[in-house]
């Protein structure tokens, strides 16, 4: 072992006092008001407004801030949330309805519309609204919205502590932004970071971002409030500097000890303060099923169990809560339920669980205590479920609860790989899942895949793409493996030199809402026209490299969501397709040959011959006018 990483081993010790003094240190005064802030979670440096109006973003209340306020405030301390996430979207939504708030802002604020500020040359198949001098703008950089409001917050607040949440690395470079903006303000400010991300790149983090003090590992929801009051002297107990990471004269130090809520705390329900939970689902995303609400849906989300039984090597859950999973009681779940109906008007709600049927008992009698209250909520699971776990008897409770989705982790059709990323289910259990769920065709069912596991062939990846058609869920997920840090797979391709240790790619290594990103990449695409092959039509025994991932993603798309609905005669199922198509369509692009076409192929079996002849010729038209397009029909022969 070389030096570096004996170095770094040896930091991470018992040896608390050094942390206590170098802490010591940095808060110089009583700890009373703490903000809790959750950045705003866009890839792209703007807000796309064709985006934005058509609620693509996500946009989720902050669950974990929300206990964590609750624990603090049950201390005596005096804690605000600040959603920035949301409060970004508010605000741009508001500049769609009214531009001249937008003049008004940009004056008050003194911001200047010029060309380097982005607003102007972003491109649009349809005009946004109008700013100064009539000129069209369709795009709004975060900073110009993000800095103002966090200013005015910490000027109006005058917090003495700052916890910025960071859940995806997608969030980085926003949450150091935010770091830096609260130490300009007032260097006094104590600040740190915690969620998932600032757990596994912790020493990364502080290295990177002088302005961030120390990092809170782990479940913070009860670590956080022991470490305020010892810091305030209302207790001496060393160890509540558990799960702390902090830089001593630039060398990392982690303390030993972890904290797991459990029991009856895991019971408490999160208190959000003033923010307005019914109004999210207005400006974004919740869950993967807007298309399948009902019409006035008011959304949110609920958790009833935190960590995972399985162990996947890609997935950094493990590392965070730890081994097992730990669940509240189904009372305690049912309650915040009906408190979100009464309170604010929720009718849908998704689980943020990463294994929602861990423990059948519990979890069918969940769903039978929402029943017999009749609560009248619907739900879905986009986060994923372990197909081993889905028995007939809990299906059969989650469709009578007001289960409308699931997502399913699957992840490869390779038995292989399956045993290699440590999946909990294996293809048996996937291939019964078409049976299980035809009865429930009010359920839509998607799946999770993934592609360009490390050493992972051409003919493994159609073994993935099979299976899947086999299958025959409604929809497909398909998404490039980028390992998250500190996990199995991130170490092992550090191993085979394909990442960096230290590597942190915000726009690459995320599992969160790639929108924006894809757009400006497709429109890239479009502009140079590269040429597209379709791989699987070459020798399959060989591992693709990265330059043809994106064909491979795109290829695979193609054949387990679009070539497969040519046999499929249900129409019921059809119905749920056509629905759903639409509804991308309508939100990402009305041009899209691929969608036309396919959604003219579902309308023609449901003898809906008009419509469809009108999406053949958009269809037609588009690709008449796009190479991009062209290449890609006559490789995959798409008539």
């Amino acid at each position: 072992m070389d030096k570096q990483k004996l170095d770094s081993l040896n930091s991470i010790n018992k040896n608390w006092s050094e942390v206590d003094e170098e802490l010591k240190k940095v808060i110089k005064k009583k700890i009373k008001k703490i903000l809790l802030i959750n950045p705003p979670q866009f890839q792209t440096s703007f807000i796309d407004l064709e985006i934005l109006k058509n609620k693509r973003y996500f946009n989720y209340p902050p669950y974990g801030l929300g206990l964590l306020r609750k624990s603090l405030v049950e201390k005596g301390y005096e804690v605000k949330i600040l959603d920035l996430n949301f409060e970004l979207l508010s605000l741009a939504n508001n500049f769609i309805k009214n531009p001249e708030n937008l003049n008004s802002y940009m004056k008050s604020y003194e911001i200047k519309a010029s060309d380097n500020k982005n607003y102007l040359n972003y491109e649009y198949d349809e005009k946004s609204f109008k700013l100064l001098d009539n000129q069209t703008i369709q795009a709004i950089p975060i900073e110009d919205l993000m800095l103002p409001k966090l200013n005015e917050v910490i000027k109006n607040f005058q917090p003495n502590m700052v916890g910025i949440t960071c859940m995806f690395t997608m969030t980085h470079k926003r949450m150091l932004r935010i770091a830096q903006k609260i130490k300009q303000y007032s260097n006094d400010i104590v600040v740190f970071a915690g969620g998932v991300h600032p757990t596994s790149s912790a020493e990364l983090i502080l290295k990177e971002e002088k302005s961030i003090n120390f990092i809170s590992l782990y479940e913070g929801d009860q670590s956080i409030p022991q470490l305020i009051d010892y810091l305030n002297k209302k207790n001496t107990d060393v160890k509540s500097l558990r799960q702390i990471g902090i830089l001593i004269n630039n060398k990392y130090y982690q303390t030993d000890g972890r904290i797991h809520p459990e029991g009856t705390y895991l019971n408490v329900k999160p208190e959000y303060g003033n923010l307005k939970i019914d109004e999210y689902s207005n400006f974004g995303e919740i869950g993967a099923y807007r298309f399948w609400w009902k019409k006035n849906t008011i959304a949110s989300t609920i958790l009833s169990n935190r960590g995972c039984r399985a162990r996947c090597s890609f997935c950094s859950v493990r590392n965070f809560n730890g081994k097992g999973v730990r669940g509240r009681s189904s009372e305690s779940v049912v309650d915040e339920l009906a408190y979100l109906k009464e309170y604010h008007g929720v009718n849908h709600v998704m689980w943020l669980d990463d294994d929602l049927l861990y423990d059948r008992e519990r979890t069918i009698g969940m769903f039978n205590e929402m029943i017999k209250r009749n609560l009248n909520i619907t739900w879905d699971a986009s986060n994923g479920i372990i197909a081993s776990a889905l028995k007939d008897e809990v299906l059969d409770a989650a469709a009578e609860s007001g289960c409308i989705g699931m997502h399913f982790g699957i992840e490869s059709g390779s038995d292989k790989i399956l045993r290699e990323v440590h999946k909990p289910s294996g293809k048996k259990h996937y291939l019964a899942l078409e049976h299980k769920l035809k009865k429930y065709p009010q359920i839509f069912t998607k799946g999770f895949l993934m592609v360009g596991f490390p050493n992972e062939t051409l003919s493994q990846i159609k073994e993935t793409v099979d299976m899947a058609v086999q299958i025959n869920l409604d929809w497909y997920t398909i998404q490039v493996v980028h390992p998250l840090p500190k996990t199995e797979m991130h170490a092992q391709m550090v191993q085979l030199g394909e990442i960096t240790e230290d590597q942190v790619d915000s726009e690459k290594l995320n599992y969160g809402n790639r929108t924006g990103k894809m757009k400006e990449r497709e429109n890239l695409e479009r502009k140079n026209a590269k040429e597209f092959k379709n791989v699987f039509s070459e020798n399959l025994d060989r591992i693709p490299n990265k330059s043809e991932m994106e064909d491979i993603w795109f290829t695979a798309d193609f054949k387990v969501n679009y070539e497969r609905l040519n046999s499929i005669n249900d129409q019921k199922k059809l119905e749920k397709l056509n629905i759903f198509l639409k509804y991308v369509g309508e939100r990402i692009s009305q041009k899209n040959p691929l969608i036309n076409q396919f959604r003219s192929i579902i309308l023609e079996k449901l003898n809906n011959n008009k419509e469809a002849d009108q999406l053949k010729k958009l269809s037609q038209i588009s690709l008449a006018n796009s190479e991009y397009w062209k290449k890609r029909f006559i490789s995959l022969n798409i008539n």
